[in-house]
């Protein structure tokens, strides 16, 4: 039992701590601040000056005793920023990784890539079987060779050529008629068939008659002809006089058409206008709500206690934040002096918040910018933390957020 008891009590020890520890971790991060500082030194260049010229500026954070800090600088037109953890700066250790690695290509040489180096082998490999064909003679043009200078294959050549060429042998044709006689290749008849046989028998006459189908033929093409004209005729008339009519309705009802036209869109003009007076009546009436809905929000002593809250932690915050050191000067002036009268009146507007700290020449000659200014200032991050828990557990806040949101039935139920 004493040994359990023990354990249990070892256990309770390390839980102890561990717990001590992230406390102890919480506290410093929530009240130990972080600082920051800002400098800003503006020379004078000359009229023709860029603003930039003879401007130096620096920015730095730090915190928990500069155990981690980062630092921010501009001279000379160039940026530099770098950031520290124990004092240790980690950009200029990357620099000087950066610095090895180049000292190390340099004396290496510069690496071969892949695809060279197996370029360059593929081109050995081919170039070596190149070089044993061009030794060796190949055996099919000694062959070839032989037997054109024996000439026995020229035979079997010719044969193969005509077996090859599939070109077959075809019969004469038959220039006999259909009794047997003879007839010219042309289809003509043989010289002697229009003379006279050997008995000295003529030919009769061929008739000059006329056939009486072609006639007819003549006949029934005329006739149609006229049917196809009798026919345009009928529909040319048929579609005056369905013009006619037309024309004739068309001039009865025109004065009664145009009395229902004209009718219809004064309608449809006055009833355009109706439904446009609906709709613009019924967004002022929705415009109407709600403005109202938001002056009675506005109106309501939640929303009223849940502003002033609001106003009074963030200038709490904004306080916290600030700089609580600011010291230098500014020396400005234009051309014109009405200008820089003018940015005097803007500066004065400010002057409850820098006039203890910080001086103002203004210059009514001459075009000048000339300044040097230092600030700084610490946050505490307790603070910001306590505001916004104040903020988020108050419950005129809540109905707020919840009335945004339009969730207001439910702020109004955890009132």
């Amino acid at each position: 039992m004493s040994v359990v008891l023990s354990i249990l009590k070892i256990i309770g020890i390390i839980l102890l701590v561990i717990l001590c520890i992230i406390l102890a971790l919480l506290l410093i991060v929530l009240f130990v601040p972080i600082r920051y500082g800002a400098r800003a030194v503006k020379e004078e260049q000359g009229p023709d000056g860029k603003i930039t010229d003879g401007l130096r500026a620096q920015a730095g954070v730090s915190w928990l005793a500069h155990i981690i800090s980062f630092k921010i600088a501009f001279e000379g037109g160039k940026l530099s920023k770098g950031l520290k953890i124990f004092g240790i700066d980690l950009s200029k250790r990357k620099k000087q990784k950066a610095k090895k690695k180049k000292k190390k290509t340099v004396k290496e040489g510069p690496e071969r890539p892949l695809s060279e180096i197996a370029s360059s082998g593929e081109k050995k490999e081919k170039a070596a079987p190149e070089q044993s064909a061009a030794e060796e003679v190949p055996r099919e043009e000694i062959t070839g060779s032989v037997g054109a200078e024996s000439g026995e294959p020229a035979e079997n050549d010719a044969a193969d050529s005509v077996l090859n060429s599939g070109e077959t042998a075809q019969p004469e044709p038959d220039h006999s008629g259909e009794n047997g006689e003879e007839t010219s290749p042309d289809g003509s008849e043989p010289e002697g068939a229009g003379e006279e046989g050997p008995e000295g028998a003529e030919r009769p006459e061929e008739s000059e008659e006329p056939e009486p189908e072609k006639l007819s033929k003549e006949e029934l093409k005329k006739r149609k002809r006229e049917a196809k004209e009798a026919k345009k005729a009928a529909k040319a008339r048929a579609a005056e006089e369905k013009k006619q009519r037309r024309a004739h309705r068309k001039k009865a009802d025109s004065f009664t058409e145009f009395l229902w036209r004209v009718a219809e869109a004064v309608y449809n003009v006055f009833r355009k206008i109706a439904e446009k007076i609906k709709g613009v009546i019924e967004k002022l009436k929705a415009v109407f709500a709600l403005i109202e809905k938001w002056m009675d929000f506005l109106d309501d002593d939640r929303t009223q206690k849940a502003i002033a809250l609001a106003l009074k932690e963030v200038g709490g915050i904004l306080k916290g934040i600030l700089p609580k050191k600011v010291k230098g000067y500014v020396r400005f002036g234009h051309d014109d002096p009405s200008k820089t009268g003018q940015q005097l009146a803007y500066l004065a507007a400010a002057y409850p918040l820098y006039g203890k700290n910080l001086d103002i020449y203004p210059d009514f000659e001459k075009k000048a910018l000339e300044g040097d200014i230092e600030l700084k200032g610490r946050i505490f991050l307790a603070t910001i933390v306590w505001a916004g828990l104040k903020l988020i557990l108050n419950k005129n806040i809540k109905y707020v957020i919840g009335f945004v949101r339009n969730k207001e039935d439910k702020a109004n139920g955890g009132e």
